[in-house]
């Protein structure tokens, strides 16, 4: 992350769960280096419609995603009605790693892409 290792979360954990009826349940907790806690849930379908978001609602308030293929993850972001960022996550075919691509607009109006890898 482009931020000083002090500044950044001591921990963030996304769990992406089959909630049964064609539901997902997705889960996100970042863990403060001062040992709080921020927990974001959703329960949506894979159908690209938006739904709210439980909990810490800081960065969105609501969600939408989809599934454009297996093992590839399409999620957009929303605050106040407004457009959020757009994540794209890609699970490794053994599925021991995930790669998160996340696009987001800077202050200046310029968008621009970070890359994480998730490792289980």
């Amino acid at each position: 992350m482009p931020i000083p290792p002090e500044a950044r979360p001591k921990s963030v954990t996304a769990e992406f769960a089959d909630a049964g009826d064609g539901f997902w349940l997705t889960t996100y907790v970042i863990a403060g280096r001062d040992g709080g806690e921020r927990r974001m849930t959703s329960r949506e379908r894979l159908d690209g419609k938006a739904v709210p978001i439980e909990g810490d609602t800081v960065e969105a308030d609501s969600v939408a995603m989809s599934m454009p293929a297996p093992g590839v993850l399409v999620m957009g972001l929303g605050k106040d009605g407004r457009p959020g960022s757009v994540r794209t996550y890609t699970v490794a075919p053994d599925g021991r790693s995930m790669t998160e691509s996340a696009v987001n607009v800077g202050d200046d109006g310029k968008p621009f892409v970070r890359t994480f890898r998730w490792v289980r």
